[in-house]
């Protein structure tokens, strides 16, 4: 059943196999990923796995949603079928691991800048607005900036940086 965590005989059965991480290095890499988005490079092909859980036998996800094909393009021919990542990926296949650090900060920094940006290239208007109703020009300022940041900070946090954080053993 996809989602449900692996048998505990088969992580056990799975330990003596080769490629696998020892039992400090593996506890290394639950701490530095946490429970941030992965992207793993196998023989199967790239695959991102949210909420990743690493155990002797290999990589997986208990999200039912990273086993699910995804398209690829708005229109496919029938020959176009997305892999869909093995559970588990074993570490014989596995090449890296990377993980996902999100882009908020990026895009607020952008934003703030977007911001800054568009009042002074408005100063005359934001001046005599100011000036003339300080209240009314402080809320539509707000809002406008508010919104400018908010948007740019949303559109980044779905980008992510990836770090590479393990190198495998096996081979592609």
């Amino acid at each position: 059943m996809i989602g449900a965590p692996l048998p505990p005989f088969a992580a056990a059965a799975a330990a003596t196999g080769s490629g696998a991480p020892d039992a400090g290095e593996l506890a290394a890499l639950r701490a530095r990923i946490g429970r941030r988005w992965i992207r793993v490079t196998c023989r199967e092909g790239t695959f991102a796995l949210p909420v990743p859980e690493l155990a002797p036998i290999g990589v997986w996800s208990p999200k039912a949603s990273a086993y699910r094909a995804k398209r690829v393009a708005l229109i496919e021919g029938r020959s176009a079928v997305p892999a869909v990542a093995p559970r588990p990926i074993r570490w014989e296949s596995i090449a890296t691991i990377e993980v996902g650090h999100s882009r908020w900060r990026d895009g607020m920094k952008a934003g703030l800048f977007i911001t800054g940006a568009l009042a002074i290239i408005n100063y005359s208007a934001v001046w005599w607005a100011a000036s003339e109703d300080p209240v009314a020009a402080s809320i539509v300022f707000g809002a406008v900036g508010g919104t400018v940041i908010a948007t740019t900070t949303l559109l980044a946090a779905r980008e992510k940086r990836w770090e590479q954080v393990y190198v495998g053993r096996g081979s592609i």
